[in-house]
């Protein structure tokens, strides 16, 4: 009998149904394989075609080999403080007892008593050159102090021990590692961190050696670049600002060995900023944005909305509205400056200028300018104009330019109105001793901005033993108890979770929604509540007083960007590759790095952790107001700007200079940027003096042009 007899009606006739099946996946196993290859041509063919970082990719470590890492780590004198700032004299940037266990005053590099802190962006920054070297042997791993319970540190010598990587049992898949505990009370010098790190690093990754080399700040950026012109740089080096590179031939991009849900813990403006042909290249520790502040009564008094300045920044319209700009003189920003209450400010340490005699004063605060670098405050009021760096690689000044000019003659006008106090370098300890800070001020590093910050909330670095006693309006702030906790809660102490001190760590970096604008046209918004992620709370509360943080302000009409220094790592090959696998193991330890209780880091600057492991312990264990908490959060992000559409963005850009930009020499800029601000400041010389010793043209006829703005980087 046929066997289509046999059929049921309507089905259809040809072979069994097993064949076409086995077919069907050797066909899906075929061409697997072939895109398998042709990617692996691609990748080949990206290489010869001058693109040499499509070669990476992430392997296994041999639990057989033993792997050397070498790790550069630029000292960051300011980390931690273990005494009390010495006033009158000026506060110390160094701990009690330096890395050789001499006293701070006796430690090689030691900046004196009368000096400010120090920090990055600062005059012991890589982008700062004049100040103090950290100290510390150059060309071998320096012998720190002994770690709590007189175990050796790690940095003395290798972290090393043959055999498997060890997981991390706690950590879930997928979910961000909890709050690692710290090994004392602390506070801890950065070598006493770095040691605690890299034992634990140790533990997880048990067949890496890690040999350190500490690197003065002054010196990072210079020796980085002789070592990759060398084509011998170290596997991690540890950095920021202008150390901080993108694109090198032997820069080892974060992509291949990033996940997209890993890369949901970082702080994604802080990846943003060192982003370049869609790779990123710097596993980001820290954000500290540069900032000016202004009273939030004195914001009141002008008219203002205090919170919507905080979030969408200022003008140098709104400086001359709070600083008591007269009514009919319009700045360079180009609107119209208000009134402001009675009050005229004294300026003991600036000197009038050209014509300032015959012009009237101002009736307002004014507004105080640190000026003891003296580029600074005009680096911070260009760079968040987009200009890339003081000087080209040509050596041409590139503040001559014409938002260089504008921001002088901004500057010019507020001191002929007497409305400019620059703080210089001979009056700066008797300015930091005083009781009364400035109602409006700028010009501050992250290390300055802390410390300044610390002052106004009755908050001092002490000993454990002797708390300060609390200032009107303030609550105590418990010191850290052993582990790294916090011993209560609280606005000022804040610890996240005050019955068992563990912080809930984010599952990805909490981002805010936009602002809303009211139908009155009010700005309102802020950062969702720790309690309440549906509940937001506002940046500043309407009956809060204190300082608004703030970046540095533009013209009218300009893009606002926050101005972020960021402090990260970088993982480099030689140019005698050492395969895949010691690539990896170069890459393990630069993002263990970048997210170990990186918030020790911070607590001498005013920055912001960069993961959320160490945002959760910074959360629980800061103790600034949580006012000013938001602020930093806020800020580390960007400022919120609308786009051409009307919808709302991030903007924010890099210090001190363009990510990729080359960085000036330290001595070109000493040499040709900084006296003709210096003569500025003093009241010598006028914007046109400094645009033309600067190599500029002169000013046209009918005053300054209006200013242009630059590329912004934003996320």
């Amino acid at each position: 009998m046929a066997s289509g007899r046999n059929q049921a009606p309507g089905s259809p006739s040809g072979p069994r149904g097993g064949r076409p099946r086995g077919q069907r996946i050797a066909l899906v196993v075929g061409v697997a394989a072939l895109l398998v290859v042709a990617a692996g041509a691609f990748g080949l063919w990206l290489q010869r075609r001058g693109d040499p970082w499509a070669r990476y990719r992430p392997v296994p470590l041999d639990p057989e080999k033993t792997y050397e890492v070498v790790l550069w780590e630029t000292e960051l004198p300011v980390a931690v403080l273990p005494d009390p700032l010495r006033l009158p004299e000026g506060p110390s940037p160094e701990p009690l007892y330096g890395p050789q266990g001499k006293a701070s005053g006796q430690g090689e590099g030691d900046p004196g008593p009368r000096g400010a802190p120090q920090g990055p962006g600062s005059a012991s920054g890589p982008g700062s050159p004049d100040g103090p070297d950290a100290g510390g042997p150059r060309d071998a791993p320096p012998v720190g102090p002994s770690a709590p319970g007189g175990r050796t540190p790690a940095s003395q010598g290798a972290v090393q021990g043959p055999g498997r990587r060890g997981p991390n049992a706690l950590t879930r898949r997928g979910q961000p590692p909890p709050v690692p505990p710290l090994e004392g009370p602390g506070p801890f010098t950065h070598r006493e961190y770095l040691d605690q790190a890299l034992r634990a690093f140790a533990r997880q990754f048990p067949n890496v050696r890690v040999r350190v080399e500490w690197i003065p700040a002054r010196e990072a950026a210079a020796r980085l670049q002789r070592a990759l012109a060398d084509g011998k740089p170290p596997d991690v080096f540890g950095g920021w600002g202008s150390a901080l590179l993108v694109r090198h031939p032997l820069q080892v991009p974060l992509n291949p060995y990033l996940g997209r849900a890993e890369r949901r813990w970082y702080n994604p403006t802080a990846l943003a900023l060192y982003q370049a042909d869609r790779r990123l290249w710097v596993w980001p520790r820290w954000v500290a944005p540069h900032t000016w502040w202004v009273r939030v009564g004195r914001v009141r008094e002008a008219g203002l909305d205090p919170n919507a300045l905080a979030l969408t920044g200022w003008t140098y319209a709104d400086v001359d509205r709070l600083a008591g700009l007269p009514g009919d003189e319009p700045g360079p920003g180009g609107a119209e400056s208000q009134g402001a209450p009675s009050g005229t400010p004294q300026s003991p340490g600036a000197r009038p200028g050209a014509g300032q005699a015959d012009t009237p004063a101002g009736q307002g605060p004014g507004l105080t300018l640190w000026v003891g670098r003296a580029d600074l405050p005009l680096e911070q009021l260009l760079r968040v104009r987009g200009v890339a760096s003081p000087l080209a690689p040509s050596g041409a000044v590139l503040w001559a330019g014409p938002e260089g000019r504008a921001a002088l003659a901004w500057l010019e006008r507020l001191r002929e109105h007497r409305l400019l106090e620059p703080v210089m370098e001979a009056a700066a300890a008797e300015w930091l001793a005083g009781d009364d800070p400035a109602v409006m001020a700028g010009g501050f590093t992250p290390a300055l901005g802390r410390w300044l910050l610390e002052r106004e909330t009755g908050l001092v670095p002490r000993r454990l033993e002797e708390p300060p006693p609390p200032r009107p309006g303030t609550l105590p702030v418990p010191p850290l108890t052993r582990g790294g906790r916090a011993g209560g809660g609280g606005e000022g102490g804040s610890a996240a979770d005050a019955a068992d001190g563990d912080a809930a760590v984010p599952e990805r970096w909490p981002l805010p929604p936009p602002p809303q604008v009211e139908p009155s046209g009010r700005v309102t918004g802020g950062l969702p509540s720790a309690g309440d992620p549906r509940r937001g709370e506002p940046l500043v509360p309407p009956d809060a007083e204190g300082l608004v943080l703030l970046p540095p302000p533009v013209p009218e009409g300009a893009p606002r960007p926050a101005l972020l220094e960021v402090g990260g790592l970088m993982v480099f090959r030689q140019n005698r590759y050492r395969g895949d696998d010691h690539t990896q193991a170069a890459v393990e330890l630069a993002r263990f790095l970048s997210r170990w209780r990186t918030d020790v880091l911070t607590r001498r600057l005013l920055a912001v952790p960069a993961d959320v492991t160490s945002l959760a312990a910074w959360r629980a264990e800061s103790p600034l107001p949580a006012m000013y908490r938001r602020q930093l959060e806020h800020l580390v992000l960007g400022i919120w700007n609308r786009d051409a559409r009307g919808r709302w963005q991030r903007l924010a850009v890099a210090y001190p200079v363009a990510p990729g930009a080359p960085g000036p020499e330290h001595e070109d800029v000493g040499r040709q940027v900084r006296p003709p601000l210096a003569d500025f400041w003093a009241g010598e010389a006028g914007a046109d003096g400094v645009i033309q010793r600067w190599g500029g043209s002169p000013a046209p006829e009918g005053g300054s042009p209006a200013p242009g703005d630059r590329s912004q980087a934003h996320p």
